[in-house]
This record gives structure tokens, sequence and C-alpha cells, in this order.
């Protein structure tokens, strides 16, 4: 075991709901209700310390489904639902000199499921999971991929929507971008193909207009 035990402090506080390290598992996000918290290791103590709290701007307290810290740990993708006015909200926050900002706004929405989200090694491309969009049919899913424009400080959406092929699939219920962000992996738990709920996984590649399986 690295350093002391990590624990919640409130009743209720679901403290470590969802979890993220950086690349060298030196900085720690953990999900708690409405917050996020940020622990970074101190060589000194041989511990992990708290150095910030982000809280999600959001009519109500959030419940943290997913979290994703960029390589260097200094670009932070969360992954919210209000389940009071059943919205996602997905927010994106970036680290300098101690100091956490969100970059651009929220991207709200209908919840669709616990979105799933992944980052680009350098935290630039976003991508978005919702496994229960009904698209073709109930609960089929579906992924969008957006890249952050400095110039205009918002998260552009990149390339077409992907889709699910067949109801209940919940395509998108897991997402990993590669590396620079021009490919991504998308699972597809309940998909069924030559038995029920067999799950799949598809690749995609950007090409610059569009992702191409």
């Amino acid at each position: 075991q690295i350093g002391v035990e990590l624990a919640g402090t409130a009743s209720g506080e679901k403290f470590g709901s969802s979890l993220a390290l950086n690349g060298d598992g030196d900085r720690l996000a953990v999900g708690a209700l409405g917050k996020v918290v940020i622990f970074d290791y101190n060589v000194v103590s041989g511990n992990f310390e708290q150095t910030a709290v982000i809280t999600p701007v959001s009519t109500n307290p959030l419940y943290i489904g997913a979290l994703e810290l960029s390589l260097e740990g200094d670009v932070l993708a969360i992954s919210g639902v209000d389940q009071t006015l059943f919205t996602d909200v997905i927010s994106v926050y970036a680290e300098t000199g101690g100091i956490w900002n969100q970059r651009g706004s929220s991207i709200t929405q209908p919840t669709w499921g616990v979105p799933s989200t992944s980052l680009s090694l350098n935290g630039e491309i976003l991508a978005i999971g919702e496994p229960e969009y009904d698209g073709v049919g109930t609960n089929s899913g579906r992924v969008r991929i957006f890249a952050y424009d400095t110039d205009t400080d918002t998260y552009i959406q990149l390339g077409n929507m992907l889709e699910g092929v067949q109801a209940d699939e919940n395509f998108g219920s897991s997402v990993s971008l590669l590396t620079t962000g021009q490919a991504i992996v998308i699972g597809s738990s309940d998909y069924s193909g030559s038995v029920n709920d067999e799950g799949k996984l598809s690749l995609f590649g950007y090409d610059d207009t569009q992702w191409v399986e």
C-alpha cells in the first residue's frame, strides 16, 4: 500500500464513486457526491495529500459517474448525473499553477445513462459515450467526440456522431481514445450477435472529416 488510506468525511458522501490517475500515478482524482477531490503524492510524507476540490457547476449536486485525467494530470473530464433534473452534465477542468478552472461551458443533455468519457493524452480531445441513448432503437447508444478550441474556449464536435446498430446494444458503455485522439475504441456491452448480449468492441479512425470504422 502507498500512503495512508483515503476516506470520505460525511454521511452519504459516496467518496470513491469514481476514480482517475494520471500517467505517472502521482495525481489522483476521486469522485464524491457533487464534487471531485484532487490528491497529489507527496514524496516526503509518502502519502497522497488533498490539493484541490472541484465542484462542477450544476443546479443540483451531481452523482459523479466517470472521471478521466490526461497523461500529465493537468486536464480532468468529469461526467455527472443530476438525478433531480434527469440530465447528464459533462465538464472539463484544466489546472495551471495549482488552480483548476473550467474549460468552456458544460455539455448538458437529457440523461442517457451514466456517460462514459475518455481524453486524448494531452486532454485536447474528449469522447462521450451515452449507452442508453435511443437512436435506431431503445438503448442503442451513441458516442460523440469533441475537440477543444483555445481561441473560443469551447468544445466543438469533431466529425460525425457514432451510433449503435441495434436496440439494447448500449453502444458507448465504454470509450477509449488512442493517444492523439485520432482513433477510438467503443464498447457495446449488450450487443447481440451469434448469442444474446455477447458484447463487442468497435474501432473507428478519424480521417480529418469523419469517423470511419
